[in-house]
């Protein structure tokens, strides 16, 4: 017979399982267990679904930024610094092909006043 949720022994039960830790424990292992089994046949190992979406907001799944620095990082903040860095830029003049997504268009766009962008991919072979 289970216990009711409210009742004296539902209460002794649970105090059980958090001190032998079972419970949320149990729950968490299965799951752990269902994603392992996953990624041994071959899955994405539960994982976001993003990775499969292609993920650029639109802009197709093989468009890339090209992105060239024009002005010194000089006399710049370090988190600028740190982007243009990040960004794979090694001083003025130098150019990077990014991959076009929400996270690298920030980038540019923080950095926007040291650099230039242009859009390449399917649509620049078309």
């Amino acid at each position: 017979m289970a216990a009711r949720p409210g009742s004296p022994d539902r209460a002794q039960q649970i105090a059980a399982e958090v001190s032998s830790g079972q419970g949320d424990d149990e729950h968490a292992n299965e799951r752990t267990d269902k994603v392992r089994e996953r990624a041994r046949a071959g899955g994405n190992a539960g994982m976001s679904q993003i990775s499969e979406r292609d993920g650029s907001g639109g802009r197709g799944s093989r468009a890339r930024l090209k992105v060239t620095q024009t002005r010194s990082t000089i006399s710049h903040i370090a988190r600028n610094r740190a982007t243009i860095k990040a960004l794979g830029l090694h001083g003025i003049g130098s150019t990077s092909i990014v991959p076009d997504n929400n996270a690298t268009r920030g980038m540019v766009r923080q950095v926007r006043f040291l650099v230039t962008v242009e859009e390449i991919g399917e649509k620049a072979k078309q």
